[in-house]
């Protein structure tokens, strides 16, 4: 998707193979048809792959999550109005559901993927089934099949095309069947889809628990994953990043830590909670074992729940000051919030009088994710994420094309 999403606004990249790496352009985390064919493999240090990359041409990007985010946002935008009901699952995957079901489903899906393609210049693939897990894999058949152009239901198949189809497909293919699972099923004989969904429903239940259990459910036709409209909100909350260079200051590793901290409260209010605490994390680089090597984390616990920023940031500074050692020269930072819970309903202090918020301070944490949302979140910082030089390398970085207006694409006629 993040391959893809560059290729929308470089329309001479479209046919060549194309990468993206991720956060310091260290490995790769997104390539398209073309760079899978040249044998890139996902996950691959960039470094690695430099002279496949010069030889043929490739091109490489730095992960712009930005541009990736609010493509998704459109898609998802749009799907919402062709279903009447569904669920965002990724930043590129969602369910629709049609409870009535779908007399012409081929049809309507062929009308997605061009409403998708016109408003948003991406290609997707739609699979139609009546679970979640067959739907996965018709969407599998919609994207990998020549045949199929984007578009599957695997519903009108006969029992014995369902049976063919199956048999022919990995079990690691399945919706949730990692490689373990895939290795100990493959133990017991079980290796294609098909063995799966006919395998006893005891001995899948005993030996692997009951989520592969409904997983095999599924697979039969038996709705077990119902559909989530409302995602639920996220218990632990984490920002953390590498540094392009390796940082022994302590003021610019407090840089680091009041930025996280300030992105992991936005996201917590903005799912309308409330924290109890944090772990603030540092460690060196593991790829240098001739420098002195220091991993370390330091929970802080807060008097009362709270989302309000420069509560947690000050508190984060003062851990971050016991954690860090002079002289050791630190390639990471994060910040983890704990025990989230939500703000209407969080338990008090039995021992102390029940301590209402300030409104002034709400106030202000409204405006300041007021302006980060509508200029962007480096318009408005803390004084104590000022200082540079932990940075991330981004060598290869795109513009923003659809949510910066100096950034916007430049047509010349």
């Amino acid at each position: 998707m993040y391959a893809s999403c560059e290729q929308v606004f470089r329309p001479d990249l479209r046919g060549k193979p194309v990468i993206v790496a991720s956060n310091n352009d260290g490995s790769i985390i997104a390539r398209n048809k073309e760079a899978k064919l040249l044998g890139i493999k996902m996950g691959a240090p960039l470094h690695q792959c430099m002279d496949v990359i010069r030889q043929n041409r490739v091109a490489v990007f730095s992960s712009q999550y930005t541009l990736y985010g609010d493509m998704s946002n459109r898609v998802m935008t749009l799907l919402a109005d062709m279903a009447p009901a569904h669920e965002v699952y990724s930043i590129d995957e969602a369910f629709l559901l049609y409870p009535n079901g779908l007399h012409q489903a081929e049809s309507h899906g062929r009308a997605i993927v061009e409403r998708i393609k016109r408003c948003t210049g991406l290609g997707i693939g739609v699979g139609f089934g009546p679970t979640k897990t067959l739907a996965k894999l018709a969407n599998h058949i919609a994207k990998t099949s020549p045949s199929a152009k984007g578009v599957f239901d695997i519903s009108v198949l006969n029992q014995l095309e369902l049976d063919a189809l199956l048999e022919s497909l990995p079990i690691s293919e399945v919706w949730g069947v990692g490689r373990r699972h895939a290795e100990r099923l493959g133990l017991l004989g079980i290796q294609s889809v098909k063995q799966l969904r006919d395998a006893d429903i005891d001995q899948i239940k005993t030996q692997f628990g009951s989520v592969l259990c409904r997983t095999v459910l599924e697979l039969r036709g038996i709705v077990c994953f119902p559909l989530e409209e409302n995602a639920p909100d996220k218990q632990q909350i984490m920002c953390s990043r590498s540094f392009a260079h390796e940082v022994s200051d302590l003021d610019v590793l407090g840089s680091a830590i009041s930025h996280h901290v300030c992105r992991a409260m936005q996201k917590l209010r903005s799912q309308q909670s409330v924290t109890n605490g944090f772990t603030i994390m540092i460690r060196t680089n593991p790829f240098k074992p001739e420098l002195i090597q220091h991993y370390g984390s330091m929970t802080g616990m807060l008097s009362r729940a709270t989302d309000d920023t420069l509560v947690v940031q000050r508190l984060a500074l003062q851990v971050l000051a016991k954690l860090y050692r002079k002289g050791y020269r630190y390639k990471k930072a994060g910040v983890m919030l704990l025990e989230v819970q939500p703000k209407s309903f969080h338990q008090h202090d039995l021992f102390e009088p029940i301590q209402l918020s300030n409104p002034r301070r709400d106030a202000l944490m409204q405006s300041m994710d007021k302006i980060a949302h509508r200029f962007g979140r480096e318009k408005i910082k803390l004084a104590s994420e000022l200082y540079k030089g932990w940075e991330m390398r981004r060598e290869r970085l795109s513009p923003r094309y659809t949510t910066r207006w100096n950034e916007l694409p430049k047509v010349t006629c």
